[in-house]
């Protein structure tokens, strides 16, 4: 018994479970809740292994299904996709870290400091200037775009793999920085995002192995997250941070604490399952696995928007191009700054 408390999984499952046995011993919550809402823990379960598994939050997938097949506001599914996260990518940030499965220490300081400002401008300023339909619309382009490097580089380049951010200096730190508030400006618009583009960095620019960025990714989702959770909770009520929004932000919504309590006790076992399965896949398998989810989720974006004209169409085309500038640019620098590395590299041994 002793050996197998001593498993990280199962201790962030056990303490979750006892925190969901005390919620519902206050008579706020209450199984029945599984019966009227019975669609949000079976959505979590893929949801999870996603999150734990993939540089893509659970989110990627709470949103989709929650605005398209479940009616549910995107405000309300981003509230829900952060404190669902703060929870299971948690979890699995735990086991990762207990594990010592490999991670670039780097970027979770400085891209998760960006990330802490991002997701709070996200939250209170952008989030509610901006139609969901745009926002979700240019969340998926960027990631299509993202996709489509992604399998250039593995595909037809010849793309060296490793494990750590060789000579890491000051113009990196604020390289990351700077890419974790525009990523947790996007988490805090739509629940999920600085995972994303800190994977992005890190795979493109410094050619980490997908095995790598991945827990890395996870881990600083993890944290951003629950910062997002814990914002969200104080700006609302909180006279001066309430103030500090574009809007007067409402209280996280009783629907939303619902689908948080019947969901936790499966984010908390999935999301760590998750993570311990990138260890053991090859590491074109996650690839690939990316790449689908990538479309899915830009097909589950098209069916959510509701086509009211042309512009959202167009809006697809330009953002997509641009995304794939973006990447393209990030590719061909790691590239040029490899080459560079590896001329120097002949020099001294000369």
């Amino acid at each position: 018994m002793k050996h197998y408390l001593k498993n990280p999984t199962i201790q962030a499952v056990l303490v979750v479970w006892l925190l969901f046995l005390a919620l519902t011993a206050t008579g706020r919550f209450h199984l029945g809740l599984y019966g009227e809402h019975y669609a949000m823990p079976i959505t979590m379960v893929f949801g999870s292994l996603i999150a734990g598994a993939t540089s893509e939050g659970g989110g990627a997938v709470a949103f989709p299904v929650m605005t398209l097949l479940l009616g549910i506001s995107p405000h309300t599914a981003r509230d829900f996709s952060l404190m669902i996260q703060s929870v299971g990518m948690l979890a699995a940030a735990y086991s990762i870290i207990r594990l010592r499965l490999r991670i670039v220490p780097q970027p979770i300081v400085w891209s998760g400091l960006g990330g802490v400002i991002g997701v709070c401008i996200g939250i209170s300023w952008i989030g509610p200037r901006l139609d969901p339909a745009y926002l979700k619309l240019f969340f998926v382009s960027l990631w299509l775009s993202f996709g489509v490097s992604l399998y250039w580089m593995n595909c037809f380049s010849a793309r060296p793999f490793r494990s750590r951010i060789f000579r890491f200096g000051r113009q990196h730190a604020v390289a990351f920085f700077v890419i974790g508030v525009l990523g947790g400006c996007i988490s805090g618009m739509i629940g999920s995002g600085l995972d994303i583009v800190v994977f992005s960095l890190l795979t493109l620019s410094f050619r980490i192995d997908e095995k790598v960025a991945t827990p890395t990714s996870v881990v600083l989702m993890g944290f951003n997250a629950a910062v997002g959770f814990l914002w969200r909770l104080l700006a609302a009520p909180h006279p001066a941070l309430s103030g500090l929004s574009a809007v007067t932000l409402p209280a996280v919504s009783a629907e939303v604490w619902n689908y948080w309590y019947i969901c936790m006790a499966v984010v908390v076992v999935g999301a760590p399952i998750g993570a311990r399965i990138i260890t053991r896949l090859p590491r074109m398998t996650i690839v690939y696995f990316l790449l689908v989810s990538i479309v899915v989720q830009l097909l589950g974006a098209l069916l959510i928007v509701p086509w009211r004209s042309l512009g959202l169409g167009w809006f697809i085309v330009f953002s997509f191009m641009g995304g794939s500038f973006l990447f393209g640019s990030l590719s061909l620098f790691g590239q040029k700054v490899f080459e560079q590395q590896a001329s120097a590299a002949r020099k001294n041994l000369a």
